[in-house]
C-alpha cells in the first residue's frame, strides 16, 4: 500500500488561498499580514522538507572516513609501540585491558558523535522552523484576543459586524490549523524525538488556541438569528 503523505506543495496553495481570502475581508487587519507570513513559511517549508529528507552524502562519508583513520591511527600507535606480555603481572594485564577497553569506548563515542552529526543538523533546522511556526501561532491568538462577540466587548472598543467577526474568527482557526499541517510535513519523514516531540507540542498548542476560538464562534452562532452552530460562515 502506498504511503500517503501531506504535501508541502498543496499545503502551500491552501495558504495562498486562505491568504487572499483573509485580504480581501480584512486587508486593513494585521490579520492579513499573519496570514501573508504563513503562506511564506508554507513555501519555504517544502524546500526545508526536501533538505531534511535528503541524505547529506558529504557529511556520512566524512564520518566514515573519521572513524577509518581513527581505528587505523590507534592501531598504528599500538603496533609501534611493540607491546609484549613478556615479565607481565596479573594486575599490569588489567590495567593493560582497561586501556584498551577505554580506547574502544573512545572510538565509539567518537564514531556516534561523527554518525549523529548529520540527525543533530537536521534536528536543529527543523526545531528553529517550528519556533518560527509558534511564534506564528500566538500572533493569531493575540488578533483573536480582542475579537469578542459585541454583546461582550467593552462599549469603549471599536467592533466589527457579528458577520464580519464570525469570518475573523473563523479564519484564525483555519490559520492555527495550517500551521499545525506545516509541522508535520517537517517530522513526516524524519524519525527523529526531539523533533517529533516539538511538532506534538505545536499541534496540542494549536488545538488548544482554536477551542478558545470556537468558543466565540459558537456563542455568536447561538444569537437569534445566527442560524445553526454546526454550520460554518
Amino acid at each position: 500500500m502506498k504511503n500517503i503523505k501531506l504535501m508541502p506543495w498543496e499545503l502551500y496553495k491552501n495558504c495562498e488561498a486562505l491568504h487572499l481570502r483573509v485580504s480581501k475581508r480584512f486587508s486593513q487587519h494585521g490579520l492579513s499580514k499573519t496570514s501573508a507570513r504563513l503562506r511564506d513559511t508554507a513555501q519555504e517549508s517544502a524546500g526545508t522538507a526536501i533538505w531534511i529528507n535528503k541524505p547529506n552524502w558529504y557529511i556520512r562519508i566524512a564520518a566514515w572516513l573519521s572513524i577509518i583513520l581513527l581505528v587505523v591511527s590507534v592501531i598504528g600507535s599500538v603496533s609501534l609501540l611493540k607491546i609484549t606480555t613478556k615479565g607481565i603481572n596479573l594486575a599490569e594485564t588489567f590495567q593493560m585491558i582497561d586501556s584498551a577497553f577505554n580506547c574502544i569506548v573512545l572510538i565509539g563515542g567518537a564514531g556516534f558523535f561523527l554518525m549523529a552529526f548529520e540527525s543533530r543538523r537536521k534536528r536543529k533546522r527543523v526545531l528553529t522552523a517550528i519556533n518560527r511556526l509558534r511564534c506564528i501561532a500566538h500572533l493569531i491568538d493575540a488578533h483573536q484576543l480582542s475579537k469578542d462577540p459585541p454583546y461582550m466587548a467593552e462599549k469603549t472598543e471599536p467592533t466589527m459586524s457579528e458577520e464580519s467577526l464570525m469570518y475573523y474568527l473563523d479564519y484564525c482557526s483555519e490559520m492555527l490549523s495550517m500551521t499545525s499541517k506545516i509541522a508535520f510535513v517537517y517530522v513526516q519523514d524524519f524519525d527523529d524525538s526531539a523533533a517529533n516531540e516539538a511538532a506534538s507540542d505545536l499541534e496540542q498548542l494549536t488545538t488548544g488556541l482554536s477551542q478558545k476560538i470556537w468558543q466565540k464562534i459558537v456563542m455568536l452562532r447561538r444569537r437569534p438569528g445566527q442560524g445553526d452552530p454546526s454550520k460554518g460562515p
